[in-house]
């Protein structure tokens, strides 16, 4: 046990969970009949959104203090505007804002926990 680091143990059980939180995103958007595609920025996403039958995740700047939405950590999802999609998509994940440009894509906001 000398060699334990908290911190670094912390560390890595965050950086798991938010993997794993991004994968449930994954997942789900999959299941919806979604390709999701892992992208490097916001400006990528905003780009990209809208290519009939994908989705673009963005990990939203990791470790970046820059990059944060109302203080708290997120990421980023840029997927075709499906209502349907949307509504379950704010029941099974932590929302904490939707933008893009109407009737052609969302930007959802997703609070990593």
């Amino acid at each position: 046990m000398d060699n334990f680091d908290l911190k670094k143990y912390l560390a890595e059980g965050k950086l798991l969970k938010e993997a794993k939180e991004i994968d449930m995103a994954k997942s789900f958007l999959s299941i919806k009949g979604l390709e999701v595609e892992a992208i490097e920025s916001g400006n990528e996403g905003h780009k990209k959104a809208g290519e009939a039958g994908k989705a673009f995740i963005w990990n939203g700047g990791e470790g970046d203090m820059n990059n944060k939405y109302d203080g708290k950590e997120a990421f980023y999802v840029y997927m075709p505007f499906d209502e349907e999609i949307l509504k379950e998509m704010k029941s099974k994940f932590p929302v904490l804002d939707v933008g893009g440009k109407n009737g052609n894509y969302y930007e959802v906001i997703i609070e990593k926990k």
